[in-house]
């Protein structure tokens, strides 16, 4: 919050506001039972991480939350700020539900179903997708679906965390 990068000093206002509203439920709701009841579902980077799937990692200058609470016991984070879909410690990134941009190109995109149980379950979505494929990928129906499932499974890949239980049909 020091820096004179404006911001660096939104990060640390919104990491601040968060370290104050976890540690204010946390003790609110010291009895309970379940450690992993806090969901903080944010459009935010996360500072200096790169995650699976993903060619670049942000700085504070983005605003970001600090990669802290990424290991915060307690907490479960979910967002959509990055288009590709991911999980990594405590964190699940949704993605984008459609491709949004060229720069997307053979991802796969999916659509959530958090269950009471902490179980999430998923379904692919195909709008308007961007593949890029060689001629002999492309050139035939089967050979088509063969790289869509490839696409597929290294999509499914991303999904890291053991903290996340993810269905995949």
């Amino acid at each position: 919050m020091d820096s004179a990068n404006k911001q660096e000093q939104q990060s640390g206002r919104i990491n601040t506001l968060v370290e104050r509203e976890i540690l204010q439920y946390m003790s609110e709701n010291s009895d309970s039972k379940n450690p992993d009841e806090i969901y903080m579902i944010h459009h935010r980077y996360i500072e200096g991480q790169a995650f699976p799937g993903q060619q670049a990692s942000f700085s504070y200058k983005s605003p970001a939350l600090a990669s802290i609470w990424l290991d915060y016991r307690g907490i479960k984070l979910i967002s959509g700020h990055l288009h590709q879909a991911f999980s990594y410690k405590n964190y699940l990134c949704i993605g984008s539900i459609r491709y949004s941009s060229p720069l997307e190109y053979n991802q796969c995109k999916f659509a959530f179903v958090l269950h009471d149980d902490g179980h999430v379950s998923s379904s692919q979505l195909i709008i308007n997708p961007y593949i890029h494929g060689s001629l002999e990928q492309l050139k035939s129906q089967q050979k088509l679906s063969e790289y869509l499932e490839s696409l597929y499974s290294l999509s499914c890949a991303n999904f890291i965390s053991k903290q996340w239980n993810v269905s995949f049909p």
